[in-house]
């Protein structure tokens, strides 16, 4: 849980990846759209954090068939600058 101490990500950021280590084993949070059910952010928003928290390696954004960003990796274990 070292992200949570990295003052380069946003309140947001450091909850989303919370929320996405924490369910990874039980719900599936591997798209913009699923994530959006969990939580009253726009989708536009919801892009922006994923997006911050690829930008400090903390996940791996792909694009799915139809477009849309979905995570393909999620890294957790250190502070990432």
């Amino acid at each position: 849980m070292l992200y949570l101490l990295n003052k380069n990500l946003s309140l947001k950021a450091k909850g989303l990846l919370s929320i996405m280590l924490h369910l990874q084993d039980g719900a599936v949070l591997a798209d913009i759209d699923t994530v959006k059910h969990y939580s009253k952010e726009s989708r536009i928003k919801l892009t922006d954090t994923f997006s911050e928290l690829q930008s400090h390696g903390y996940l791996i954004l792909t694009r799915n068939k139809d477009g849309n960003l979905e995570v393909a990796a999620l890294i957790d274990n250190e502070i990432k600058e």
